[in-house]
Parts: structure tokens; C-alpha cells; sequence
């Protein structure tokens, strides 16, 4: 694919826009709360498979 100036002037602000978004859920599941509640609901689901046994 060749690169043209009009293909990298719409190409640019898509890639900023994904290290963006990337960033942001980067420091959501990185925040110890919502780490500690998916940790609950992940052994909260196995020990409930376990007792369907």
C-alpha cells in the first residue's frame, strides 16, 4: 500500500486516537478496586462450578 500524503493525513489521527483508547483501559483495569471486583466475579464463577458437581 503506498503511502501518500493524503493516506497518512487520515491515517495519523486514527493512530492517535487508538494509543488513546489504549491508555485509557491500560488505567481502568489497572484501578485496584475494579481489579478486586473482576477477581470476586472470576472466583465467585469457579466456586459456583464447583458446586454444580
Amino acid at each position: 500500500m503506498p503511502f501518500f500524503p493524503q493516506f497518512l493525513g487520515v491515517l495519523v489521527p486514527y493512530l492517535e486516537l487508538l494509543v488513546v483508547v489504549k491508555q485509557s483501559l491500560v488505567r481502568l483495569f489497572l484501578s485496584t478496586p475494579i481489579l478486586t471486583l473482576f477477581f470476586t466475579l472470576v472466583v465467585g464463577n469457579v466456586e459456583m462450578k464447583w458446586l454444580r458437581f
